[in-house]
C-alpha cells in the first residue's frame, strides 16, 4: 500500500508540474504575435487524417501513423476542437501501453484480425493540450486508451497520461501441436488494465519517449468473465505470481530513427525501433526483469524497370529481442503469424525468452492503378522470405507454454503476394508457406515494416 501511495504521488506531482507550465506558457503567448511556423504546442491541435507535409518536423510526435487503415471518405470528422474517425491517431512512437499503440517488434502475444475496427474521438481543451480516447475490437480481442497530452509553451516535448485496458485471446497459451486448454478446457483470455505517465521529444530525426507504466494482469475464460486461473490443465502456471493476476510496474524507453522518403509505402531509406523496458518487483509475483528489443528496416530502390514510374524496392528487415530476469509467460516473445514468420499461424513457432527474425522481401513498381469513386488503387507484387528462431529459450520462460504446446522453435516462411494501396490505407494479401508443409493465406491493413 505504501509504495502505490509512492507512485499515486509521483504521477500527481508530474501532472501538476505540466498543468502549471501550461498555465504560464498560455500567459507568455498572449503577448507575442501570432507565428505561421508549427511550434510543439499548436502541433497537439486536432489533425485531419491525411495531413499535409509538416514545416517543422516536432510535428511529427503528434501526427497519426500514416501507415494504417483510415476512412477519409466518411470518417475522420474535425468540427470546431471536435475530432473523430476510423484509423489511429496516437503517436508512431510511444513508452506507453495499450492495444492500438505501435510496438517496437511485431512479436506479439495477442491475435490480430484482418479487418479490426479502430476508431477515435478527441477534444482539444486548449492551444496546446488535447483528450483522445482510441478504441480497437476484433473477434479475439478488445481495447480501449483514453490519454491527454499537453505540450508547454517553450518546451520541447509532450506530456501524456493514459489509462487503457485490453482483454484478448493470446497466441502464447494457443497453438502448437498439442492442444492445451484451461482446467475447464476453455480457451485463456488475458486481461490488462492501467496506465502511465509519458514525456516524449523529437530531436533531428530520432523520435525518443520515457514513461513509468503500471498494470494488472490476469487469466480468465473469457472476454468478460470474472474466474480467475493460475494454471493451465496441466498445471503449469500461467503468471508469475501462481495466483492468477500478477502487478506489473515499469520503466519504459522508446527511440524511433526514421529517413524513409514515405512514412506510408517506402522506397528508400532506413527505420529502426528499439526498445528498453525495466520491471521493478512491486507488488503480487514482484515481477523484475530488463527486456531489450530492436527492429531495423532498410529500403534500397533497385529500378530494375526504367520505364516504369515508380521504383522496384528491395526491403531487409531484422527483429530481435531478449529478457533478463523473469518472463512472464503472456508477455514471451511470439513467432508466427503475418506480422512474423508468414506461412504459420500467430504464435504457432515459438514463445520464447528471445528471439531473432530476419525478412527479405521484393517489391515490384506498380503494374496496376485504377481508380474507384475518385480513389486511387495501386497495386504491387511481392515475393518475400522470412526466417525466425527462439534460439532454444523457451525452456526458460515461467511455465514453458511453448514446451508444453510443442511448438518447434523455429520456421522459414517464403511466398507471395499483392499490396494495394490507396488513401484508405494499405492492404496486404499475402499467401506463403513454412518448411513444414504448412499454408497461411492472410490479409492484413498496413504495412508489416
Amino acid at each position: 500500500m505504501f509504495i502505490k501511495k509512492i507512485l499515486f504521488f509521483y504521477v500527481y506531482s508530474v501532472l501538476n508540474l505540466v498543468l502549471i507550465a501550461s498555465s504560464e506558457g498560455q500567459t507568455i503567448e498572449e503577448k507575442e504575435p501570432e507565428s505561421p511556423t508549427c511550434t510543439t504546442a499548436n502541433c497537439l491541435q486536432p489533425t485531419e487524417i491525411i495531413p499535409e507535409q509538416p514545416s517543422d518536423t516536432r510535428r511529427e510526435i503528434i501526427l497519426p501513423n500514416p501507415t494504417r487503415l483510415r476512412f477519409s471518405i466518411f470518417g475522420n470528422q474535425e468540427t470546431g476542437n471536435f475530432l473523430f474517425g476510423f484509423g489511429r491517431t496516437l503517436p508512431d512512437n510511444t513508452a506507453l501501453k495499450g492495444r492500438t499503440r505501435e510496438p517496437v517488434v511485431q512479436s506479439l502475444s495477442t491475435y490480430q484480425s484482418a479487418f479490426p475496427i479502430i476508431g477515435f474521438i478527441g477534444y482539444r481543451l486548449a492551444e496546446n493540450q488535447r483528450i483522445v480516447f482510441e478504441g480497437r475490437g476484433e473477434t479475439r480481442s478488445l481495447g480501449g486508451d483514453l490519454s491527454y497530452s499537453i505540450a508547454p509553451i517553450g518546451s520541447q516535448g509532450i506530456y501524456s497520461i493514459n489509462i487503457q485496458t485490453q482483454r484478448g485471446r493470446s497466441t502464447v497459451f494457443d497453438e502448437g501441436k498439442r492442444n492445451v486448454d484451461l482446467p475447464n478446457n476453455d480457451n485463456a483470455w488475458v486481461h490488462r488494465y492501467g496506465g502511465g505517465v509519458e514525456y516524449a521529444q523529437l530531436i533531428d530525426n530520432i523520435n525518443l519517449a520515457v514513461a513509468i507504466n503500471y498494470e494488472r494482469i490476469s487469466i480468465h475464460d473469457a472476454m468478460f468473465s470474472n474466474q480467475v486461473f493460475a494454471r493451465d490443465e496441466f498445471g503449469n502456471r500461467m503468471t508469475v505470481s501462481g495466483e492468477g493476476q500478477d502487478d506489473l510496474v515499469t520503466f519504459n524507453l522508446a527511440g524511433l530513427y526514421s529517413t524513409v522518403n514515405d512514412e506510408a509505402y517506402p522506397t528508400s531509406g532506413t527505420r529502426i525501433r528499439v526498445g528498453v523496458e525495466q520491471a521493478i518487483p512491486i507488488g503480487e509475483g514482484s515481477i523484475a526483469y530488463t527486456r531489450v528489443a530492436g527492429n531495423v528496416s532498410q529500403f534500397i530502390p533497385l529500378n530494375i524497370f526504367k520505364n516504369r514510374q515508380t521504383s522496384d524496392t528491395l526491403v531487409l528487415n531484422v527483429q530481435a529481442g531478449t529478457y533478463l530476469g523473469d518472463v512472464p509467460p503472456y508477455d514471451s516473445f511470439s513467432l508466427g503469424g503475418g506480422e512474423s514468420i508468414r506461412g504459420y499461424s500467430d504464435g504457432q513457432i515459438s514463445s520464447g525468452r528471445s528471439f531473432i527474425q530476419g525478412t527479405v522481401e521484393y517489391r515490384s513498381p506498380v503494374f496496376l492503378s485504377f481508380n474507384i469513386f475518385k480513389q486511387t488503387i495501386d497495386t504491387r507484387g511481392i515475393v518475400f522470405l522470412d526466417y525466425g528462431t527462439d534460439l532454444g529459450s523457451q525452456y526458460s520462460v515461467i511455465g514453458r507454454p511453448g514446451v508444453v504446446r510443442d511448438k518447434p522453435g523455429w520456421g522459414i516462411g517464403y511466398g507471395f503476394g499483392l499490396h494495394i494501396q490507396s488513401s484508405i490505407g494499405l492492404f496486404r494479401l499475402e499467401s506463403g508457406w513454412g518448411n513444414c508443409g504448412d499454408y497461411a493465406f492472410v490479409v492484413k491493413v498496413g504495412d508489416r515494416f
